[in-house]
């Protein structure tokens, strides 16, 4: 072949299409990454959740018992016993959810990532963001799903220029040579050969049209739909960081909660210690303290979650 006008569009387009599937392949990792960091956090805040849910039906169980023994004396009325059952059964069924949800989460840790399901996980540092992105707007340009959708635009338009270069004629060459041992009347061993051929279709019922038509509806098509990528992207941006802003706020405040908790359960040790206070009211301060921990861990999980979810939604994560 000399000249196909169809080729070289096609072969650019065919270029482009390869950088669109890279970038669909980026988009795959990062959200296998984005599952992946979930699941992490799921691990560690199960098991945090069961370690509390096991405190909590060992403090119920101790409740049960003191309410007997009180019931017993004659110090309050048998509904007191009743009451404290309740609390250990659904204790002990808070235990058992919890356990389960352990068992999930490090189920789909280990299908993930082809860990142990016993793997140790700790708490990793928190996401660095930046001081507030929404001065100067958030820049979606780099998400690799805004890049395929653009790619893909550039492909339609290669198709659409391949179609229209396919009115020109196409010219072909061919060289041919033998070589044999009769020299035949020619007296020559060997015979050489160069043919050029044109071909120029002038007419073919309008096939060229309709086809340039449909070329010209899919370069439309895949500007909108490059477009409405954009706006997904940057409305997922934009609601992303007011989920990073409302988990920032649920991090302050359950920071003030466990400093009231602290507080709450060092009085409760003096009050247990002048006698004022029962092991009971002090193994419920501690629990408090420990449920106030382990809300700090969710929203903290909350946090880097939303940040996670951020960064790819601007293509930085």
């Amino acid at each position: 072949p000399i000249f196909s006008g169809v080729a070289l569009p096609l072969l650019k387009g065919a270029s482009v299409l390869a950088r669109a599937a890279r970038q669909d392949e980026l988009s795959a990792n990062q959200q296998v990454r984005e599952g992946v960091t979930r699941a992490y956090y799921g691990v560690l805040t199960s098991r945090e959740a069961e370690a509390l849910a096991s405190e909590a039906v060992t403090t119920n169980e101790a409740a049960r018992d003191l309410a007997v023994r009180t019931v017993e004396a004659g110090l309050a009325a048998p509904r007191a016993s009743l009451q404290a059952e309740l609390a250990v059964s659904a204790a002990a069924r808070d235990a058992r959810n919890a356990r389960a949800a352990r068992v999930e989460a490090e189920l789909a840790l280990a299908r993930l990532t082809g860990l142990p399901v016993d793997t140790p996980v700790v708490l990793p540092p928190p996401v660095v963001l930046p001081v507030d992105p929404r001065a100067s707007g958030f820049d979606t340009g780099a998400r690799p799903d805004v890049l395929a959708a653009e790619e893909r635009a550039q492909v339609a338009r290669r198709e659409r220029d391949a179609n229209a270069l396919g009115w020109a004629p196409e010219v072909d060459a061919r060289f041919t040579y033998s070589w044999s041992e009769n020299v035949g009347f020619s007296g020559r061993n060997d015979l050489w050969l160069i043919v050029l051929e044109a071909r120029w279709l002038l007419w073919d019922g309008g096939y060229r049209l309709a086809k340039a038509r449909e070329a010209a509806s899919h370069v439309r098509a895949a500007d909108l739909a490059a477009l409405r990528t954009r706006e997904v992207a940057a409305e997922e941006a934009a609601v992303g960081w007011e989920r990073v802003l409302r988990a920032q706020s649920a991090v302050e405040a359950v920071t003030r909660e466990i400093a009231l908790a602290e507080k709450n359960l060092s009085q409760a040790q003096l009050g247990f210690g002048a006698g004022s206070l029962t092991f009971l009211e002090l193994q419920s301060a501690e629990l408090q303290l420990r449920s106030s921990r382990l809300n700090a861990l969710v929203e903290r999980m909350n946090l880097d979650l939303a940040a996670v979810a951020w960064q790819r939604s601007v293509g930085e994560y």
